[in-house]
């Protein structure tokens, strides 16, 4: 059989309703199972201290601890943690505080969650992990180190590149004065050493010098002067090569373990036709 029922004879639906939503401007109020011993106090001043906070929470109970967040400069992160013996201590807190000044800030005042826990809101701040400003400042930094590396790897190359040129410098010098030495220990007369010396210089050149270098040993030369008495100076020998000429160097080798004179010294004048006339007349 059939039994009809009429709208009216059914019990009414139940609806589940929404929590109403807190006045704007206020955070909401953590529900009771939520009690925990520790707080979190958010939208502090910058200038708050552990004490400033002792002061306004100790009232509502005795503190284990204030600790406030920094960044590793030090800088605040305008929010605290703070520790009660008990939960009761906690609820009074959250509730005396809750959404008052603590110096210039409107503070809010929630029960601290575990990390990790599904209960903590979403964070915005680019110092916690997991949010959009987290990593763009995570990228940003990354980018300042890499300009970082690179003008520093563009100083190395400046300065590995300046060492270069020193050191093949110092070799061409070093290179140069063998020359001389082994052409004195061949016995080449001091005309002969010279007409030898600016063949060698000039062969010495990159290819790119050669016609700068000619031009500047049409104005240089440089003579061999040998049989020196071992107490000459340098400034004994230019003194006496200067009555041929302009001098521009005077190198006086010695030995390297004694670093006593060898007895011979090379003398390099302005102009090539003073060291020629030197080379032919003696001193």
């Amino acid at each position: 059989f059939f039994v009809f029922l009429s709208t009216a004879d059914l019990p009414p639906p139940m609806v589940e309703l929404d929590e109403p939503a807190p006045p704007a401007g206020e955070a909401a109020a953590p529900k009771e199972d939520r009690k925990t011993s520790r707080i979190i106090v958010k939208n502090l001043c910058r200038a708050a201290t552990p004490e400033i906070l002792k002061r306004r929470f100790s009232e509502y109970g005795q503190l284990t601890d204030v600790k406030i967040a920094t960044t590793k400069d030090g800088v605040s992160r305008r929010f605290a943690f703070l520790g009660y013996a008990s939960e009761d201590s906690a609820t009074r807190a959250r509730k005396g505080v809750h959404n008052t000044y603590i110096m210039t800030n409107k503070v809010q005042v929630d029960f601290a969650r575990e990390i990790g826990s599904k209960e903590i809101p979403r964070g915005w701040s680019k110092y916690t992990e997991g949010t959009s400003a987290f990593q763009k400042r995570v990228q940003k930094d990354a980018a300042k180190v890499e300009t970082t590396k690179k003008g520093k790897a563009g100083k190395v190359d400046k300065a590995d590149a300046k060492t270069a040129r020193e050191e093949k410098q110092r070799l061409k010098e070093v290179l140069k004065r063998k020359k001389e030495e082994a052409a004195l220990e061949a016995g080449l007369d001091d005309m002969a050493f010279l007409k030898a010396k600016v063949s060698t210089d000039a062969d010495g050149e990159d290819d790119g010098d050669q016609g700068h270098a000619a031009e500047e040993e049409a104005h240089e030369g440089r003579v061999l002067l040998q049989n020196v008495p071992f107490a000459s100076s340098e400034g004994d020998v230019k003194a006496l090569a200067e009555n041929h000429g302009p001098v521009v160097e005077v190198h006086l080798p010695t030995d390297e373990d004694t670093s006593q004179s060898r007895g011979f010294v090379f003398v390099t004048f302005a102009f090539l036709k003073d060291a020629e006339k030197a080379a032919r007349h003696g001193w």
